[in-house]
């Protein structure tokens, strides 16, 4: 019982710890141009990734 405790206890800090650091974001921006023949829709995907201090550290 103690074994089994100590297992999920060591899973659930591993999953914290590997999750916890890293940030992800996304910035979705669309633009529609509009003409005498149609319209076009043109949509940009970046993603941002950070990792690190969390302020920065001061220069």
């Amino acid at each position: 019982m103690k074994g089994l405790l100590a297992l999920c206890l060591a899973l659930g800090l591993t999953t914290v710890v590997t999750t916890g650091c890293e940030k992800k974001a996304e910035v979705k921006k669309t633009t529609t141009v509009t003409t005498p023949d149609g319209s076009a829709t043109r949509t940009q995907t970046d993603k941002i990734e950070t990792k690190g201090d969390n302020p920065p550290a001061a220069k």
